[in-house]
């Protein structure tokens, strides 16, 4: 094996320590950073789902203003079928059919 003085074995722990202690807060405060920002992830994306939840219920409450609103479009045009068919039978006694034209009493 190497052989190596004790001065240079001290030299080795003690930094062989040093990087320990370095990695170990390196790795607590990546642990606490992670810790952190799951919390602020979790936090921004419960607002993003909460905007999403208000922007969803007022479009179905549009389209069921749309509904409504058709519905009632459909009950007007229903409403202006039955008048013109109402006139059309008011007015078919003026009018003469061919028939009539060729053969006038």
């Amino acid at each position: 094996m190497f052989e190596i003085t004790p001065p240079v074995a001290d030299t080795i722990h003690k930094w062989a320590n040093v990087l320990l202690v370095l990695g170990s807060v390196s790795a607590l405060v990546g642990t606490i950073g992670i810790f952190w920002s799951g919390g602020m992830r979790d936090t921004f994306a419960n607002q993003r789902v909460s905007a999403n939840e208000a922007e969803t219920a007022k479009a179905k409450a549009e389209a069921a203003k749309a509904n409504a609103e058709a519905a009632n479009a459909n009950v007007e045009t229903a409403r202006a079928r039955l008048e013109q068919e109402r006139l059309k039978s008011q007015m078919a006694w003026r009018r003469v059919s061919d028939e009539q034209a060729q053969h006038p009493r």
